[in-house]
């Protein structure tokens, strides 16, 4: 006599053994709701690299213009010389010079200019910073649900069979995997981002009070 249920169960498992774990394979095997969680890691992940690309398009020109605050030029110089690339620093000099105020009032001026010039420079990238400190949270939260989900499957079928748990596992600790994956790269953008950009903010604070005493 055959034991057709036990036969069933054998094929399934071996089925199941057989699968294939590559990203692509536990992403259409997860649980609805684990789904979504990666397509809004992978969303995430995709804008932050996006905004990385934009940033640097913004940034990289300006590395000219920081290397001559390093070369002890007298002022009158390096007027000349960053009024030639169109830039935040161009932009202040040009303030200066179009300006009649002296004293407090062209203080001021300067002061507005320079968080002018920086605040689009800052746009979006707070981003990052969250992106780095959520995501792994987020693809926890994936992971847990799909361990959930195994533990009932379990319960239900009542096959504790290591090939019968292990793909719902893997297929729950793959979001986790995701959500590092998408969290480091957008720390590490966050933080270089942030330093180049507070290094460009000094710069432009120094050459305000230069050409604040200059003109005063």
């Amino acid at each position: 006599m055959i034991d057709t249920k036990a036969g069933k169960v054998l094929v399934k498992g071996e089925a199941i053994a057989q699968k294939t774990f590559g990203m692509w394979d536990l992403f259409w095997g997860a649980d609805p709701f684990v789904k979504t969680i990666m397509l809004l890691l992978v969303g995430a992940s995709v804008f932050s690299w996006a905004l990385l690309f934009s940033k640097v398009k913004v940034l990289w020109p300006l590395r000219k213009s920081l290397h001559l605050f390093n070369e002890n030029l007298p002022l009158s110089v390096l007027m000349s010389e960053l009024k030639k690339v169109s830039s935040p620093f161009s932009n202040l000099i040009k303030t200066v010079e179009q300006s009649k105020e002296k004293g407090t009032a062209l203080e001021a001026l300067l002061n507005l200019t320079v968080q002018r010039e920086i605040k689009p420079l800052e746009q979006h990238i707070d981003f990052l910073a969250t992106l780095s400190s959520s995501a792994p949270f987020v693809g926890l939260l994936g992971t847990v649900w799909g361990i959930m989900n195994s533990f009932q499957s379990i319960a239900v079928s009542q096959n504790t069979s290591l090939d019968v748990v292990a793909p719902g596992i893997a297929e729950a600790l793959a979001a986790t995997a995701l959500g590092l994956i998408v969290a480091i790269p957008a720390g590490i953008m966050y933080n270089r981002l942030s330093a180049y950009i507070n290094q460009v903010g000094t710069m432009m604070d120094i050459l305000a009070d230069q050409l604040s005493v200059k003109k005063g």
